[in-house]
């Protein structure tokens, strides 16, 4: 019962981010169309998305209701969890990278925000979203074992 309402906890941070970040893909669709190459990254980030959606209506009817969902739902929670916990782990590693040797990026930081940024902001940005992704990746994770665990709930 401790570990659903650690998990619940960690849903709710999971489905703010997303709304956050659904919000602000819905902005930057024009952004798409007019630079083919943020497409890949667009579609990342549709990716958690979608993951927060199917894991929510998985947490919903079967972890709490105990009712059965389709195997398209699981599928869904399971393709879209892949693509999500390959971002975390980019977002992850290029943050720790930049932690370790920051000089780099506060330079380009202060070239993009013509000195407005500061080298504190920078560090605590970075945190946030090593913190943000990796409280995901650990979504991810847990989600996987939940599925397996209560494989019997998910029907034609």
């Amino acid at each position: 019962m401790k570990a659903l309402t650690i998990y619940r906890i960690l849903s709710i941070l999971v489905n703010t981010i997303s709304f956050l970040l659904a919000v602000s893909l819905v902005s930057g669709l024009p952004v798409i169309f007019s630079q083919p190459a943020f497409a890949i990254p667009f579609f990342m980030m549709l990716c958690i998305v979608l993951y927060a959606w199917f894991s929510n209506i998985f947490l919903k009817k079967v972890l709490l209701k105990k009712e059965t969902v389709s195997k398209k739902t699981k599928d869904m929670i399971q393709v879209n969890a892949i693509v999500s916990f390959i971002l975390c782990c980019l977002i992850i590693i290029s943050g720790s990278m930049l932690l370790s040797d920051p000089k780099p990026y506060f330079e380009a930081l202060a070239e993009m925000t013509k000195g407005k940024a500061t080298d504190q902001m920078a560090i605590t940005q970075l945190w946030v979203f090593i913190f943000i992704f990796f409280a995901l990746s650990i979504h991810i994770v847990w989600t996987y074992f939940l599925i397996r665990k209560n494989a019997a709930y998910f029907k034609d």
